[in-house]
């Protein structure tokens, strides 16, 4: 087994137990039982499928199962390592996505099906989601939605969804960093290193726009959420690097620094967006 080195190890010399940003990371951590493997997921980053699979791996949920699959089955803390496997294991994982296609695809998926959540910094079920008045769906645009992340630090670090990925590091160093952008790749080693079999959830989950047709459109970035839904409803969707003006660009590399520092270091540049 190997020791590792946990990232957010100082805690003003208070009790262990209540190391916030450890604890933050921990409820993103899965313990893989039959390799002692841990994997970090991060939302958005093909995470729906990673905690089916782990789901599958673990033996709470059977790939034959005749019963909808949700993300509750392993909500946050479900299979979270004790202590002793946080810092001693023999493999550990995580998959990165890029920042710019990541936010981007926030709001063209997640936030477009949950709206009430521009207006509540935390998610909780069924808050406003009843009560939205519905022409609030004619007012949120990528561009208001960038710069609410912009100008208010709760919104921006408060839904995972968005918030950056630097927040759910486990650790200093993981054995492997991948991509979302090379995906097959991911599946091929994660089979060969710890024989887990990854199964796609997208089509269970019915989350993502992998299906959808991309289409761009010239300043798509002040596109309401009602016009994107009628997109969807037809089979398509905004490209998402359409999106992105200049200012909204720089926006977003100024806001996810950290985390386009992260992806360049650890599977380079070739997949970002910009």
């Amino acid at each position: 087994m190997k020791q590792r080195k946990l990232l957010n190890v100082a805690n003003d010399g208070k009790c262990w137990k209540h190391n916030y940003w450890h604890n933050e990371a921990l409820k993103f951590a899965k313990h893989i039982y039959s390799s002692n493997s841990i994997y970090t997921f991060i939302p958005k980053n093909a995470s729906q499928t990673m905690r089916y699979s782990i789901d599958i791996e673990n033996g709470i949920w059977d790939v034959d199962c005749q019963k909808q699959w949700t993300t509750k089955v392993s909500s946050n803390n479900v299979f979270s390592p004790t202590l002793q496997y946080q810092i001693r294991n023999n493999y550990a994982f995580v998959i990165l996505r890029c920042p710019f296609s990541r936010l981007a695809s926030a709001f063209l998926d997640q936030f477009i099906r949950r709206p009430h959540i521009y207006i509540t910094h935390q998610h909780k079920e069924g808050i406003l989601k009843r009560t939205l008045d519905p022409t609030f769906r004619n007012y949120v645009t990528f561009e208001r939605f960038v710069k609410k992340i912009q100008s208010n630090w709760r919104f921006f670090t408060g839904n995972a969804h968005w918030s950056p990925q630097v927040q759910f590091l486990l650790y200093e160093n993981y054995d492997d960093y991948f991509c979302i952008e090379e995906f097959s790749h991911v599946i091929k080693t994660l089979k060969e290193k710890i024989n887990l079999k990854v199964y796609d959830a997208r089509k269970i989950s019915k989350h993502g726009i992998d299906g959808l047709k991309k289409i761009s459109i010239p300043n798509s970035h002040k596109l309401n959420m009602k016009d994107i839904m009628a997109m969807k409803e037809i089979g398509e969707i905004i490209d998402p690097k359409s999106l992105f003006n200049e200012e909204l660009y720089d926006i977003t590399k100024n806001l996810y620094r950290n985390d386009i520092n992260l992806y360049k270091s650890k599977v380079g540049e070739k997949n970002l967006m910009f």
